[in-house]
């Protein structure tokens, strides 16, 4: 994908704290004094201080210090290896904002990640609701579904200005970085209340096709895998507030993003459902987003 890179604003953009593991060095030896990193990590890897889990990595903060989190990468992770090699710095780019990008790592699955403001956007048990779903074995609770609904009508009611300083940054990450938003944990979307702005975190490389898109956002902000399933389960009137504050948030998504030069990508999102089921063999989520496109199908236009 091409950037318009004249649609942005010359302004810069203010991206609030700076974070380092220089930083993050001296906030633990203020807090543990001269305990190891490690070791420090390994006490804060408990199911008390898990704060989120999703497809590949458990979240973990840090009983003491606020502005940092640990990432453990499944995939990677083995606990009679991993503690034994030493983390390394991660330098990060000023010009990209605070994404939950890692400022260091050991590349055996610890990563020491910055904090992004706010509470996650679906329901804290989303990865297992989908492998529930997926599996044939567990819906969505009702009160789950309620969470959702709230959750939607809240979203729509920000101001189109909340869904702009997002759409901005976004770009920025586009410009300056080989990653994109990774949209297919709604979970990755952090609603800021207090603030009533919207961050992102988890990140994946970036496609030849460009995932920092519009559509992008979308599926990120609805949800397509749990859409039709939460509007199935409502009666008349929620039903039609959930599709109502839907269309909302798509106006809101599609204006910020135009203006802040990000472009439609709809056939890439259909690409990354299509990739999931051609590894599982199956047809789940690509009839899902179908579906989806199907309920905003006039305000989806292209």
């Amino acid at each position: 994908m091409q950037c318009q890179q004249s649609t942005l604003p010359n302004k810069k953009l203010n991206f609030g704290k700076h974070y380092s593991y220089e930083m993050y060095l001296k906030q633990v030896q203020a807090a543990y004094n001269k305990q190891p990193v490690l070791k420090i990590i390994i006490e804060n890897m408990n199911q008390k201080s898990r704060i989120g889990s999703g497809f590949s990595a458990d979240v973990y903060k840090d009983r003491q210090i606020s502005d940092y989190l640990y990432r453990i990468e499944r995939k990677y992770f083995n606990p009679e290896d991993s503690f034994n090699i030493e983390l390394q710095e991660i330098k990060s780019n000023p010009d990209v904002p605070n994404f939950g990008q890692p400022v260091a790592t050991n590349h055996a699955g610890i990563n020491i990640i910055k904090k992004v403001n706010g509470h996650s956007h679906s329901i804290p048990n989303w990865t297992q609701r989908i492998w529930g779903m997926f599996n044939g074995k567990g819906n969505i609770l009702q009160d789950e579904i309620k969470y959702i609904l709230d959750e939607t009508r809240e979203i729509a009611s920000y101001p189109e200005k909340s869904f702009s300083q997002l759409a901005r940054k976004i770009k920025m990450l586009s410009l300056n970085s080989d990653n994109e938003i990774d949209f297919f944990n709604t979970n990755n979307l952090m609603i800021d209340s207090q603030n009533r702005a919207f961050n992102i975190v988890d990140l994946w490389g970036k496609s030849t096709e460009g995932g920092n898109g519009t559509d992008s956002v979308v599926a990120l902000f609805l949800d397509p895998l749990t859409h039709n399933q939460v509007l199935s389960s409502l009666n008349f009137k929620d039903r039609k507030n959930f599709i109502d504050n839907g269309k909302i948030i798509i106006e809101k998504i599609l204006n910020s993003c135009e203006h802040a030069g990000l472009k439609r990508n709809q056939n890439y999102v259909n690409g990354a459902y299509t990739n999931f089921d051609n590894k599982r063999q199956c047809n789940w989520a690509v009839p899902r987003y179908d579906e989806f496109k199907y309920t905003f199908r006039d305000d989806l236009k292209e």
